[in-house]
């Protein structure tokens, strides 16, 4: 345990940090991701203990996070996912337990940008430059603003509500 702040040895030109229950992540200034805590989370092979850099992963403009799983936004507008992918939690649109590798979500929100990408217990979300809020995977607890239960993927009706908190 470490009960007072310390700061994180071999990272630096941090400009936005992420983390699930059981991984960090950091965005760098230069648009890398670096990743440490519980292997399987991490997008990555390697020292789990010791921050390193997500590769492929690079032009990355926004990161989040959900409790098993992570997200990456890219200059492109392309979404990357990776992580446990339970009740298809990362988004990829399969039913694959684990996304060990960052992976490009294969929906994108026809004409908008994404702007922001962030993560829960069971299902995931990104905000449109144009206010639109897209949900997938589990909607077991109404997660997915839609009052049905059973799992969505990004591109469903299910998945999608415009202008939420706009």
């Amino acid at each position: 345990m470490q009960a007072a702040p310390a700061q994180v040895p071999g990272l630096s030109d941090v400009v936005a940090v992420a983390a699930s229950s059981y991984a960090s992540y950091a965005l760098r200034r230069d648009g890398t991701v670096w990743s440490w805590g519980r292997a399987g989370l991490l997008g990555r092979t390697g020292d789990p203990g010791t921050p390193q850099q997500v590769t492929p992963l690079a032009n990355v403009l926004s990161l989040g996070a959900g409790n098993y799983d992570a997200f990456a936004v890219d200059t492109f507008g392309a979404v990357f996912g990776w992580g446990d992918n339970a009740a298809g939690r990362v988004g990829v649109g399969s039913a694959t337990a684990s996304i060990d590798v960052p992976t490009k979500l294969p929906f994108s929100p026809v004409g908008n940008g994404i702007d922001q990408v962030a993560g829960g217990e069971t299902m995931g979300l990104w905000l449109t430059h144009g206010g639109a809020v897209w949900a997938w995977g589990s909607n077991a607890f109404g997660g997915l603003g839609a009052p049905v239960a059973g799992v969505a993927r990004p591109d469903s009706d299910v998945a999608q509500d415009t202008n939420i908190g706009r």
